[in-house]
């Protein structure tokens, strides 16, 4: 799920709904495996990180984009980053398949991972759980979405499991001419 994300935010609305400052600004407006996109990690804040973990030993030269909510705890190329590494990763589209889902209000907040890659470039990886609502429609898998600030930090510093995303609506909008859009929540 999501092979393509969008960062065209709202830095202002974002920094208030989150409590801190944004430092950064977005490197590209469309974000796809391999480019950089802006994180939010809990210690440091803003942060730019590449998507993709790169592949551990008989896993292929592809990175990984996505690890599993139910299962990032245990895969070893995931545990230490679920425990210690979380970040969070502001959107405000996501791209699957032919669609565009967004957030009827404010931006989108998906969970993440990230690590310190093998060329000392920081990674990240998408946190995926099963798809409800409008994405099931089109995927099994969908981006762990955070939908209030407490839920961002719940994230962020207890480290426990993923929230539970509470089941989702959508609506369609006026669409651009290669694109319908789905909003999220």
């Amino acid at each position: 799920m999501c092979g393509k994300f969008t960062q065209k935010l709202d830095l202002t609305g974002l920094a208030a709904l989150l409590d801190l400052p944004m430092t950064l600004t977005p490197p590209n407006a469309a974000v796809t495996p391999g480019r950089q996109a802006l994180t939010i990690e809990a210690i440091n804040g803003p942060r730019l990180m590449r998507w993709g973990f790169a592949s551990a030993p008989g896993l292929g030269t592809r990175p990984l984009l996505h690890a599993r909510a139910e299962t990032m705890t245990q895969k070893p190329l995931f545990r230490d980053a679920a425990t210690t590494r979380r970040c969070l990763l502001p959107a405000d589209s996501l791209h699957e398949a032919g669609l565009v889902f967004t957030a009827v209000d404010g931006p989108l907040l998906l969970g993440a991972l990230w690590q310190k890659g093998h060329d000392d470039v920081l990674e990240f990886v998408v946190i995926t759980e099963a798809a409800q609502g409008a994405v099931a429609a089109v995927h099994d898998r969908s981006p762990l979405l955070l939908t209030t600030r407490a839920e961002a930090q719940d994230w962020l510093f207890r480290a426990k499991r993923p929230v539970q995303t509470p089941p989702l609506r959508h609506h369609e909008t006026t669409p651009p001419a290669d694109n319908r859009q789905m909003a999220l929540f």
